[in-house]
């Protein structure tokens, strides 16, 4: 009798003792996961720090070995700065016409060229030339020229050039 007692003891502990290794093998894998996932994390950190530190060297050599700009250099570079810096909303005020009786199609500015091209649609032939005359009168551009003038059904198509004036 005693030999079925412990053989019934065997049969429900042998399980038990199965589940208890799985257990303890599932812990130590989950602990090892956690320890790679830390040590990941940091070895991360580690390496975003390093280009980090690489990208701050880089730049600081690039700005330790550049040369100074010649005169020249200097005067086309304040050149441009100028052209880019200009007053725009003076200029877009000074090409609006002040009737009804042109209207502007398309305003193509070069800052860096100082240009400025217009198109537009007229009444007539004398009010486009009256538009061209305007321009010249405000005084923020200059050197204004009548490119174009094409009869448009009922109007007239122009196109308009200038320089920006300083």
């Amino acid at each position: 009798m005693e030999e079925l007692q412990i053989r019934g003891r065997v049969r429900v502990l042998g399980p038990l003792l199965l589940a208890l290794g799985i257990l303890l093998a599932c812990g130590a894998v989950l602990a090892a996961r956690q320890t790679l996932d830390r040590r990941s994390a940091v070895l991360a950190e580690h390496i975003s720090a390093t280009e980090e530190d690489r990208r701050l060297a880089a730049a600081a050599v690039r700005s330790d070995t550049a040369e100074p700009l010649t005169e020249a250099a200097l005067l086309q570079l304040s050149r441009q700065v100028g052209m880019i810096n200009r007053d725009w909303s003076d200029l877009l005020e000074s090409l609006v016409p002040q009737t009804d009786d042109v209207r502007l199609l398309s305003v193509d500015v070069d800052p860096f060229a100082g240009a400025v091209r217009l198109s537009g649609v007229g009444d007539s032939a004398e009010r486009a030339n009256a538009y061209s005359a305007l321009l010249e009168e405000r005084a923020v551009v200059g050197d204004v020229r009548l490119q174009s003038l094409e009869p448009s059904g009922a109007r007239m198509a122009f196109e308009v050039t200038a320089r920006w004036t300083d």
